[in-house]
């Protein structure tokens, strides 16, 4: 769970707050819904996203905010499926390769291509995966190109 609130003083609206209750999950799960999800079809995929979401709501309301459920005026779900289709990325991966020792921080995917003028920046490349490495990579890649500029 993070607070956005937490991080960034002024991320809400006053008096608001932006929570991320996340649970990491297989494709397998979401991939009966997969074909009616493609064709417009979403009434049994809402319906488990829904429930799926109200199970992490009340983890959340019993383990840590009393009253979180009340309290929610917007909701937001995303699931492998979401990830796909704003993606691309295989399977709905979040977080691109797997975070192997072998596979982390400055041993992924460079910046630079042999490609002019095209670089990578994100989850699959340097320097790994999470909210926070996402927009360090970011940084870095507009640093890297900021030095050749």
């Amino acid at each position: 769970m993070t607070i956005y609130d937490n991080i960034y003083d002024g991320y809400s609206p006053k008096g608001k707050n932006t929570i991320n209750i996340l649970a990491l999950q297989g494709y397998e799960h979401w991939e009966p819904f997969e074909k009616d999800y493609r064709g417009g079809n979403k009434t049994a995929y809402n319906t488990e996203k829904e429930r799926m979401a109200d199970l992490l709501i009340a983890r959340a309301e019993e383990n840590l905010l009393p009253g979180l459920s009340s309290a929610i005026e917007v909701k937001e779900i995303g699931t492998p499926l979401t990830n796909v289709r704003y993606t691309g990325n295989y399977r709905g991966a979040m977080y691109g390769w797997n975070q192997t020792v072998d596979n982390s921080g400055q041993t992924r995917v460079r910046h630079e291509t042999p490609i002019k003028n095209l670089y990578l920046s994100g989850a699959w490349s340097r320097p790994g995966h999470g909210y926070s490495a996402v927009l360090f990579s970011g940084v870095e890649c507009f640093g890297q190109i900021m030095r050749e500029w």
